[in-house]
């Protein structure tokens, strides 16, 4: 997923860099004239490939605040810190640290739940900070985050119904199919692995093989032995795209494997396929990723503003909608204190309300300068967040790989 964004016409990252800092020192003040908003990224490492989307959907939070806001009388302008954090947890606290003593009040990120996990423990819950992780697995609910934690990226247990979902579609029912599923033993591959065998069992179906494995194990020859070795209906891999790679070569290896009974979950949704995988592992194979609208106005004026000067990168348009939310919430809070954000963001994301789009900022802005309550309307879709932190509406994409681009076939709705 080598996608990069060229800088932003309007507003340059240096821009907002040097203006951050006059008041996001993250220890209150009523009436700030400015938010920061840290970002912590995977820039390099393993996820390295999904870093610059996200960073993408932060600068262009900024760059729509930042034009709107110059008119309004006490309106907050917002500034952004960005750090690596390498993929992996020990890099995300530090990235976090950095961004945090640069003066974010609201952190967007990191991907994985090893990662936010690190993060919550070292950074953000004492501070009772924000933090709109991208991380996805069901464990990452299974942790104390004294509310802190609001998820926009669709949980796991959605996914796997998705997932399931689409293997019961293109194999025309569940009842009867010798469904494999292999996952990297990480929190990330247990929890999908786990909500799609519910889901396909609800769907009448079984899991004849589960095949967990390490990412640091030499070999995988073992592994695709057991997939291919019983003319499996599909095989469903929670992967992410280092280590499915060298599955990928294994299973290649067996002469018997088959991409097109191939189903993948949102970390193989790679596009251009990396260095990593042999598209010939990937080719008709069927995957799932979270979705966006594309019919709303603020999704179509979105898809304009992020393509102006590049591709779209996953999770762009919700990553802009976190940090929308971050600064929402400040504004409603009249502050850039973490707590007083931390106990605006359900208030500004969910109903009751009046309903405004980043297209309706000034009017939004104005509202909340009132003491109105909003109901933020997101680029991205629909969002409406848990007494737990999560999303309870997601939107999937059903994709395939058709000579070697990923294409998008579906969108599929789970609440």
């Amino acid at each position: 997923m080598k996608r990069f964004f060229g800088s932003l016409a309007a507003v340059s990252v240096a821009a907002l860099l040097a203006s951050c800092g006059s008041n996001g020192s993250g220890d209150g003040s009523d009436g700030a004239d400015e938010l920061t908003i840290g970002g912590i990224h995977a820039m390099t490492g393993d996820l390295g490939s999904y870093g610059p989307p996200m960073t993408r959907g932060m600068e262009l939070a900024a760059q729509a605040v930042n034009d709107e806001v110059a008119d309004i009388d006490g309106a907050m302008t917002v500034g952004i810190e960005t750090a690596d954090s390498e993929s992996k947890a020990e890099g995300a606290v530090a990235a976090a640290r950095k961004v945090v003593g640069a003066g974010a009040s609201c952190l967007i990120g990191p991907i994985t739940t090893p990662e936010s996990v690190a993060v919550l423990n070292a950074v953000t819950k004492a501070r009772k900070m924000t933090m709109v992780p991208e991380a996805s697995a069901a464990a990452l609910r299974e942790v104390d985050d004294a509310g802190t934690i609001t998820r926009i990226i669709p949980p796991d247990q959605l996914q796997g119904g998705a997932l399931a979902q689409v293997v019961h579609d293109t194999l025309g029912g569940a009842e009867g199919k010798k469904v494999a599923f292999a996952f990297q033993n990480s929190s990330y591959g247990i929890g999908l692995e786990e909500s799609f065998t519910k889901a396909w069992e609800e769907l009448g179906g079984e899991v004849s093989l589960s095949v967990g494995y390490s990412a640091t194990q030499p070999g995988f020859e073992s592994e695709a032995q057991q997939l291919t070795e019983d003319d499996m209906d599909a095989i469903v891999v929670a992967d992410y795209p280092e280590t499915f790679g060298k599955l990928a070569d294994a299973l290649l290896r067996t002469g018997k494997y088959d991409p097109n009974k191939l189903f993948v979950s949102d970390a193989l949704n790679v596009s251009p396929i990396p260095d990593s995988i042999s598209p010939e592992a990937l080719e008709g194979a069927r995957g799932t990723q979270g979705g966006v609208v594309t019919d709303t106005p603020q999704a179509k004026a979105f898809d304009e503003l992020a393509t102006a000067e590049g591709e779209r990168g996953p999770f762009d348009a919700q990553v802009f909608d976190a940090s929308m939310l971050c600064y929402l919430a400040a504004v409603a809070a009249d502050s850039t204190d973490p707590g007083d954000i931390t106990a605006k963001v359900r208030d500004v994301a969910n109903a009751p309300g009046k309903e405004y789009s980043y297209l309706d900022l000034p009017e939004a802005i104005k509202a909340l300068q009132a003491g109105e309550d909003i109901d933020y309307a997101g680029a991205s879709g629909p969002i409406q967040i848990g007494e737990d932190g999560d999303t309870e509406i997601a939107l999937y994409e059903q994709f395939r790989f058709i000579d070697g681009k990923l294409t998008v076939e579906n969108q599929i709705t789970v609440e």
